[in-house]
Formats: C-alpha cells, structure tokens, sequence
C-alpha cells in the first residue's frame, strides 16, 4: 500500500508544461472539461507565451489534485488491506495455533479514511511545499 501511494504521491503533483493540453483535455470527459486550463498547482507561476490563470482556475488546481489523490488513497489502501487480510487469512489456514494480535481490518472503511487523508493532509502538503509555504528538510550547511 505505502509502495503505490508514495509512488503517486511523487508522481501526481510532479510539474508538468503543455501548452496543447488544455485544449485537447476539454473534449475528452467531463473531468477533463470541468478542469481544463487548470494549473498543476494553485501557486504556478505563468509561463512566457501562456494566459494568466483565472481565479476559477486557481480555486479548481486543489480540488482537481484532491480528488485525483482520494482515489490514489482509496485504491492503494483498497489493495493493501485485502493483501494483509488475505496473508493472515493463509496464515491462520496453514498453521492454526497461530493467534492474530488485531481482529481483520474493515476493507471499506479503512480505504475511505486513507482516501480521505490523503486529500486532504497529502494535497494541501504538495500544494505548499513548491509554492515555498513550508519548511524543507534541505539547508545550506
């Protein structure tokens, strides 16, 4: 589970310039025209050569990134706790004197909580940390 988020974690807020993008990205779904010409980040700075970013857009960057980051939450916490209840499932079959310390985990809720931190405490970290609002573990020596 920690694989797949961390992976994502990274990945999702990476920046990204493409000038083509929002055009195209406004005919493929409703998503994609809900949030086309978004910035990746509610801090981007305007690139030479490309419109100033409404304050529509702006706004929609964190939502857009929020939901994209609930349903990495929710997926990965989905295949982590199948895959540990599953292994204690096999576990408890092949040696039965075996006694699990915790009861199973609840699949659902658990995968709904995690999707929820990570859009919230995750998406609000990778919106300020390239904007500068918070500290980094880097300093000039």
């Amino acid at each position: 589970m920690a694989i797949i988020a961390d992976f994502m974690l990274v990945w999702l807020p990476a920046p990204t310039l493409s000038y083509a993008a929002a055009a195209s990205a406004g005919k493929l779904n409703l998503f994609g025209r809900l949030f086309a010409g978004c910035p990746d980040n509610a801090f981007q700075k305007v690139q030479p050569g490309m419109p100033a970013f409404t304050l529509m857009q702006r706004l929609g960057a964190p939502v857009r990134n929020g939901l994209k980051l609930a349903c990495v939450g929710f997926s990965a916490s989905m295949i982590g706790v199948c895959m540990t209840n599953a292994l204690l499932a096999l576990r408890q079959a092949l040696d039965p004197a075996f006694a699990p310390l915790n009861q199973s985990q609840d699949v659902i809720a658990t995968s709904l909580a995690y999707g929820a931190y990570m859009a919230t405490s995750s998406n609000i970290r990778c919106a300020a940390a390239p904007a500068g609002l918070m500290p980094t573990a880097l300093h000039a020596a």
